[in-house]
């Protein structure tokens, strides 16, 4: 809970030192807050490294670990990796996208002045686009 708060704080040197510390008890949640917070900076790098981590110490990535990929691709604008790491979570870990999942692609492509593909997302996707989607 520490890290997640120093995380959405944006204390991401706090953040980070409290997940060292804990290490290696850190659980796939851990994990997930302490990506987030980077994304949340949009500190790409680190989300991938810690991701790049995960697996080889036992902790299989789930729905959040690739909400907080997608949210620091997309803050960086990144429609290609986006989009990537979206089609990746479906067919390569069997996970189906939430519509927060989706609402980072929409925005990367936004962001990216993509506005038409960014619609075709929203009109095509198997969710009812919210507030945070328009």
């Amino acid at each position: 809970a520490l890290v997640d708060w120093y995380g959405k704080c944006g204390l991401v040197l706090e953040a980070r030192g409290v997940f060292d510390e804990l290490m290696p008890d850190v659980n796939v949640i851990g994990w997930n807050a302490m990506m987030a917070g980077y994304a949340q900076q949009g500190d790409k790098n680190s989300v991938m490294e810690l991701f790049g981590s995960m697996e080889p110490r036992g902790l299989v990535p789930d729905e959040y670990s690739f909400l907080a990929i997608l949210t620091a691709f997309c803050n960086a604008g990144f429609v290609g990796e986006t989009e990537w790491w979206l089609s990746r979570m479906r067919f390569d870990y069997k996970l189906e996208p939430w519509l927060e999942h989706y609402t980072c692609l929409v925005g990367a492509m936004g962001r990216a002045g993509q506005l038409e593909d960014a619609e075709r997302i929203v009109m095509t996707m198997p969710f009812e686009p919210d507030a945070a989607v328009w």
